[in-house]
């Protein structure tokens, strides 16, 4: 997990077994220095490779191909791409946390345009969804009528 603030700095291991990263705040600490990107940058690496392993072991390809043939299955690659999104929103909001700490401005307008972003991206994936469930039913109707 993220914990900014934590005791110490880098990596470390919660009481779950977890890896847990720590931003090197102290009193009076703005927490925005080099130390705290380098864990963000820490975390973010750490955090896609989870996220490309969880990619690879669901097979992507292989369902798709299933749900097409038949239109049944679980597809779930919707909630793969949010996790995705997931990640990423995370590392953004921590790095305009920390541009915010120097520069309010700064930080506010890399918030927004981070967040307008991600609520396209959000909204383009819904629509997909929804056409992809549309094209599920589609080859579901085909072949049952093929039987």
């Amino acid at each position: 997990g993220w914990r900014p603030g934590g005791v110490g700095e880098g990596k470390g291991t919660g009481a779950g077994g977890e890896t847990v990263y720590h931003a090197p705040h102290g009193p009076g600490s703005s927490g925005s220095g080099r130390a705290d990107v380098h864990v963000v940058r820490e975390w973010l690496v750490d955090a896609v490779a989870a996220y490309n392993r969880q990619v690879e072991e669901m097979d992507v390809e292989a369902r798709l191909t299933g749900v097409l043939e038949d239109g049944s299955g679980d597809d779930g690659v919707y909630q793969v791409v949010r996790g995705g999104l997931t990640v990423y929103t995370r590392a953004m909001t921590e790095v305009a946390r920390q541009v915010t700490m120097h520069c309010r401005e700064r930080g506010e307008l890399l918030s927004l345009i981070w967040n307008d972003h991600a609520a396209v991206l959000a909204g383009l994936v819904d629509k997909l969804e929804r056409l992809w469930e549309g094209s599920k039913l589609v080859a579901r109707e085909a072949h049952e009528s093929m039987r």
